[in-house]
C-alpha cells in the first residue's frame, strides 16, 4: 500500500506496479504495444495469484506454475514472432515493464524450484536471454546481492518458509 503525502492511497499491487513502471519510464510510447505489455504483466501477475488456490502438494503447485508459465511464454513468443527484426526485448527495441515482470516471475519460480529454470532455458531460450539480460542490469544485480533484501526473499509472497518447512525458498 502506498500512502502519498497528499493523502492519496494506492492499494492494488497491479496499480502500484504500473505506477512504478510509469515513473521508471518502462511503459511503451505506442498505445498498442503498451496494451500488449499490460496484458503480459497482468497474465504473469495472475499466474502468481492463482497459485494460492491450487490444492495438493508443493510439487502439484510447481507443476501448475510450469503449465501456466508455459502458456504465458507461448503467448509471448507469438507476439515476438510478429515483430520486425530481431529485438533484445519482448516488445521492441527498449526494455519495458513486461520484460521486468517476466524476470520477476521466472526468477521467483526458480527460487522455489531450481529445476524450473533449467526447463525454462531449454523450452524458451530467447525469453531466458531476456530474463538474464534484466538480471544483469546493475541495479537488479545490486538488489539481488543485497544481503538485507535477500534474507527475506521468498516466493510466493505471504507464504512462510523456514526450518521444517516442506518448501524452502530463501535466496542465498
Amino acid at each position: 500500500m502506498l500512502h502519498e503525502e497528499s493523502g492519496q492511497v494506492i492499494s492494488e499491487s497491479k496499480a502500484l506496479a504500473r505506477l512504478g513502471a510509469k515513473v521508471a519510464k518502462l511503459i511503451p510510447d505506442d498505445p498498442v504495444i503498451a496494451a500488449q505489455a499490460d496484458s503480459f504483466v497482468d497474465r504473469l501477475m495472475d499466474m502468481k495469484t492463482t497459485q494460492f488456490y491450487v490444492p495438493g502438494t508443493p510439487s502439484d503447485l510447481v507443476e501448475q506454475c510450469r503449465v501456466q508459465l508455459e502458456a504465458t511464454c507461448n503467448a509471448l513468443k507469438a507476439v515476438m514472432a510478429m515483430q520486425e527484426g530481431d529485438s533484445d526485448w519482448l516488445l521492441g527495441d527498449k526494455m519495458c515493464w513486461a520484460d521486468v515482470s517476466l524476470f520477476v516471475e521466472v526468477d521467483g519460480l526458480s527460487l522455489w524450484d531450481p529445476e524450473l529454470m533449467a526447463w525454462f532455458e531449454t523450452a524458451f531460450p530467447k525469453l531466458h536471454q531476456i530474463v538474464e539480460r534484466v538480471r544483469s542490469l546493475p541495479a537488479v544485480t545490486k538488489l539481488l546481492n543485497d544481503t538485507e533484501w535477500s534474507k527475506g526473499a521468498s516466493w510466493p509472497p505471504n507464504f512462510s518458509y523456514g526450518p521444517g518447512s516442506k518448501c524452502g525458498c530463501v535466496r542465498k
